[in-house]
């Protein structure tokens, strides 16, 4: 019911609404409206409420639960299960706990994940309702050699949301990263299990670092990484971001499907980074240095090292700036 109040409020956000009109609409008590609205600002909505006026919401929720992100969603219907936490340590972790039961999609969000993991077993700092941490499960069937796709589907999924809802353009650093003026946005980790009939399922898990501010940022972090917030110089309705990053995830995922990774492999390479780019590529021990020409229809890199032009499909980039390497 909740659900159903809220939608009310959004889709006739910043004009009253009376209590006795919702009371109506949706069979419930004046009460009963009364303790979703109080519900409602519990958890960030910011809602003024007048005598003989009724309700007017101006600012949405900040909580990523399914009563807020299912209504405002034009592909909720391919969901299968929609799982909010408060606090877990790792999106990821939990959805693979749970990956052999569950169906495609499921998406697992939280609000904080202090244990955090990006690639290359690396710690992602989460900042409590600031940013978005989500994790969907999918099945696709491909061999496992292309699941690393599934990564760039992330990245344009979320290089589309950002711009419809915040109107920043970010770009993609291969091979999972979110940048703009070459910090951080942020991160995808996407992890499979498999065997020897193929893969079982994937879990592709974002972090995206939304409403930060620069004091978050401390230390070395300071030069590597940013915020929508601070991008764009204004808060960000986490909501409408997430809920725009789910259904161009979907979309991209449905075409995926039919059609592969022709689906958005033009938009991963327009939305690149790198192409065009002199860069540095460290996998293992081993350093490539060279000029990325382009990126090919599976999402591998290739990097003219002025001998020849190899073919780049694991690796961490690094763009030469005026001060080195970023």
């Amino acid at each position: 019911m909740r659900s159903k109040v809220f939608s009310a409020l959004y889709h006739n956000r910043g004009e009253f609404v009376s209590g006795e009109a919702l009371s109506e609409k949706l069979n419930i008590s004046r009460a009963a409206v009364s303790k979703h609205i109080a519900a409602l600002k519990a958890d960030g909505a910011v809602i003024e409420s007048v005598s003989h006026k009724g309700h007017c919401m101006t600012a949405l929720p900040d909580r990523m639960k399914d009563c807020y992100v299912l209504p405002l969603l034009k592909n909720k219907n391919r969901i299968s299960d929609f799982i909010w936490v408060d606090t877990t340590d790792s999106t990821n972790i939990a959805l693979k706990k749970i990956g052999e039961q569950k169906d495609e999609i499921t998406v697992l969000t939280c609000e904080d994940q202090p244990g955090g993991i990006g690639r290359r077993g690396r710690s992602w700092a989460s900042s409590r309702h600031n940013g978005i941490y989500v994790s969907f499960l999918v099945k696709p069937d491909i061999p496992p050699s292309d699941a690393f796709q599934i990564t760039c589907l992330a990245a344009v999924a979320q290089v589309k949301a950002i711009e419809e809802t915040t109107g920043l353009r970010a770009k993609i650093k291969w091979p999972n990263d979110i940048v703009s003026h070459q910090k951080k946005l942020s991160g995808t980790l996407t992890e499979m299990s498999s065997d020897f009939d193929g893969i079982r399922f994937i879990v592709c898990g974002i972090g995206i670092n939304v409403n930060q501010g620069s004091s978050f940022f401390t230390g070395e972090i300071a030069s590597k990484a940013t915020s929508l917030k601070i991008e764009t110089g204004r808060s960000i309705e986490r909501l409408e971001l997430f809920a725009a990053f789910i259904d161009a995830f979907i979309g991209y995922y449905d075409q995926f499907k039919l059609t592969g990774a022709d689906a958005f492999m033009d938009v991963y390479r327009s939305g690149s980074a790198v192409v065009g780019q002199e860069v540095n590529i460290t996998s293992g021990n081993q350093i490539l240095s060279g000029m990325v020409i382009d990126i090919d229809k599976s999402g591998a890199l290739l990097l003219d090292t002025g001998k020849e032009t190899q073919r780049v499909l694991a690796g961490e980039v690094s763009l030469r700036g005026k001060d080195g390497y970023v």
